[in-house]
């Protein structure tokens, strides 16, 4: 009998690629969703440290002059820390696509390995069932055989 042979292979080999490739948009789409919210991070850390400092200056005294100065940049700053916080989320998003995109494909590899280990255990009974046939075959000769010889 032949050896086995798996005839969607190359479809087997395919969803094997689109689920290393899922994979890797997974991990790159985490690393930016990091890089982004290590920069979330930094604003925040910015914005609170300035905040401490105008309390503090305006403990010993400030100028009406750098009072709004401080005002504005922290101002501005929170309005970058709102645009920061919205590309964390849009980032998030992708990131979940992008995981469900992995599920998927790992469903669809997994449909064609079950269906290669179901064509696998069908060719490995007909084999055995083969091979039985095949020993009794030799047994019923041999047995001719000595009863011939006698």
């Amino acid at each position: 009998m032949k050896k086995f042979n798996f005839n969607l292979s190359s479809v087997l080999k395919v969803r094997k690629q689109l689920e290393t490739v899922a994979q890797r948009e997974v991990f790159l789409a985490q690393e930016h969703l990091d890089k982004v919210k290590q920069v979330l991070k930094v604003l925040q850390d910015e914005t609170e440290n300035l905040e401490k400092e105008l309390a503090s200056k305006q403990r010993t005294g400030l100028s009406i002059h750098d009072y709004k100065d401080y005002l504005y940049y922290i101002q501005s700053l929170k309005k970058r820390l709102q645009q920061q916080q919205d590309v964390v989320f849009k980032s998030q998003n992708i990131l979940k696509g992008k995981r469900n995109d992995v599920t998927k494909a790992m469903q669809k590899k997994k449909i064609i390995e079950n269906i290669k280990d179901k064509q696998y255990d069908v060719w490995k009974e007909q084999f055995q069932k083969m091979e039985a046939k095949l020993t009794d075959e030799l047994a019923t000769i041999r047995y001719i055989r000595s009863k011939e010889r006698l």
